[in-house]
């Protein structure tokens, strides 16, 4: 009985003390089968995956601007998701083969929106036409649309309407 005894608190001391190590139990004592190896130091080669990879902005600042003042011309009493299906209709047409291939050239196209002869008198945009033209530049709402009126008189094939504005493609 004594044997047994001392057999467990000598296991009991040394898995106090070895924790991790491996070891193997008969019925007298307690041995370490393997040491603990050391921490191992690996240099690793420093690679620097910060560096700023440069990209151009969707839309340049000055587009930004014409955009977001017909959108303020065109959209007014609209909320935020007409005011965003407004600049679709533009962003759209500057994708599409049949429209000019700059936000400036097709809202300034011949006959196209009438409200752009007054997009270079100083208005004070709201700060939601400007949040229109962020969101869809980063995701549009409708890829299809491009074409809206303020009547059911639309330009191509009705798509749908809201608020105050149909749309077409």
């Amino acid at each position: 009985m004594k044997r047994i005894l001392m057999s467990l608190l000598m296991c009991a001391t040394f898995t106090s003390f070895m924790p991790c190590a491996n070891t193997v139990e008969d019925s007298s004592f307690v041995q370490i089968a393997e040491p603990i190896p050391a921490p191992v130091t690996v240099e690793k080669e420093v690679i620097d995956v910060a560096e700023e990879i440069e990209e151009e902005p969707p839309i340049t600042v000055e587009e930004r601007d014409l955009l977001a003042k017909l959108v303020w011309y065109e959209a007014q009493g609209e909320d935020l998701l007409g005011k965003q299906y407004v600049v679709d209709v533009v962003l759209n047409r500057v994708d599409s083969d049949l429209f000019p291939d700059t936000i400036t050239d097709v809202i300034y196209e011949k006959n196209q929106f009438s409200t752009a002869k007054f997009l270079t008198d100083d208005i004070d945009i709201t700060e939601d036409c400007y949040e229109a033209v962020d969101k869809e530049v980063v995701e549009r709402l409708n890829t299809e649309i491009l074409y809206f009126n303020c009547n059911c008189n639309i330009s191509g094939t009705y798509v749908f309407n809201y608020g105050g504005h149909w749309f077409g493609k």
